[in-house]
């Protein structure tokens, strides 16, 4: 198979000697040479090559925004930087492309990258789910990713930065973020020239990535920022979350539907995953939860069903121990059923997590349900 590559350097010599060298590699052909990094963007356009070797110090722009400019036009580029510094500042410079080459070029090298490129070209000729027609994205835990209906796929991303980079615009999709605002949540720490250099260097790897399943999800940049579009993607809270908002009132009719979509997510909101950015939309997430399982636990609780109210109320339990609607209700529920010793339980277990947590005691309505049942109970007694 013939591979056609372009060469971008802002030295001349440079880019005749790689030139040279690639012309006698077979099947290979050199169908473009810029001098001027900023003509390489109309390059790829015209003449749609498998390969970009791109220097990495130019003038006019850095050779990792250049390389993410190229493949918003052309995703299936293959990068290959080019770089004078030595073995070891490249490392520290954790450009991870599929390849890089030091000044000067040697043969075995050179040969060695493309061999690469080959094993990879023929890699990206099998579409990744070009017979699917959804792509579903699981976030209850952790992030997988499954086509239709076929096994889990749990992603490897070439760094965690990248991963959660992912997160972060999938989180937002279908709106652009500003590059500002993404080094602002990523790279904090950092000054602003190394983290602007890590941002285009994880946006590569998220494209590189995402480039089998780029039939439904298409990551874009502009000048300014990114956004990350979705066709035919079915995210599990997503989902959840739209089914549950859009339920009607709670009867005995629809009381199976809410429990079938309260089993569409079976743990806590990308659970595995301590991003401080995380916290808002998981907190939503969780108090979206209690209250729907709330909602069927009192149902539950009010048609005499308390085996299954004791059910939801330990679900919610699990989430918060100190949910003092939920350890009311199960005082309730434990006194509809005359087990005495398990409302005494619950409610001084609620009096201990409230204090301990929240260096609280129970509300007034509980305190008061509490002594005028025990004193109706003991009464009797």
């Amino acid at each position: 198979m013939l591979m056609k590559v372009i060469l971008v350097d802002d030295e001349q010599l440079a880019l005749n000697y790689l030139s040279v060298k690639l012309s006698k590699i077979k099947d290979v052909r050199v169908v473009d040479m810029c001098i001027n990094p900023l003509l390489a963007e109309h390059s790829v356009r015209q003449n749609k090559p498998d390969v970009a070797f791109l220097d990495i110090n130019m003038p006019e722009i850095n050779g990792i925004e250049l390389a993410e400019r190229l493949l918003e036009i052309r995703p299936h580029l293959i990068i290959v930087f080019i770089t004078a510094y030595n073995e070891y500042a490249v490392k520290a410079f954790e450009l991870n492309a599929l390849d890089y080459v030091l000044k000067p070029v040697s043969n075995q090298r050179l040969k060695k990258t493309i061999d690469r490129v080959r094993t990879e070209l023929e890699s990206l000729d099998i579409e990744i789910g070009e017979n699917s027609e959804f792509l579903h994205i699981n976030l209850c835990n952790y992030l997988s990713f499954q086509l239709d209906r076929e096994e889990l796929n749990v992603i490897q991303w070439r760094t965690a930065r990248a991963r959660e980079l992912f997160l972060y615009l999938l989180q937002n999709s279908q709106q652009y973020i500003r590059k500002e605002a993404l080094v602002d949540v990523l790279w904090q720490d950092e000054s602003t020239e190394s983290s602007l250099q890590h941002l285009y260097t994880t946006v590569y790897h998220v494209r590189q990535t995402l480039q089998p399943f780029q039939k439904f999800l298409q990551l874009k940049n502009t000048s300014e920022g990114y956004l990350l579009g979705t066709h035919n993607v079915v995210v599990d809270f997503w989902e959840w979350e739209n089914q549950l908002t859009n339920l009607p009132a709670l009867n005995e009719a629809i009381v199976q539907t809410y429990e079938d979509v309260m089993g569409i997510v079976t743990g806590p909101y990308l659970g595995e995953y301590d991003y401080m950015w995380l916290e808002p939309i998981r907190r939503r997430y969780e108090q979206l939860w209690l209250r729907k399982a709330m909602k069927l636990a009192d149902y539950y609780y009010d048609s005499g069903m308390y085996e299954l109210a004791i059910e939801w109320c330990s679900h919610v339990l699990s989430y918060d121990d100190a949910f003092e609607e939920c350890a009311f209700l199960l005082m309730k529920v434990y006194a509809s059923l005359k087990s005495d010793l398990l409302v005494q339980q619950h409610y001084y277990e609620l009096v201990e997590k409230l204090d301990s947590q929240l260096n609280a005691k129970p509300s007034r309505k509980v305190e008061n349900w509490f002594r005028a049942w025990e004193e109706e109970t003991f009464k009797k007694k």
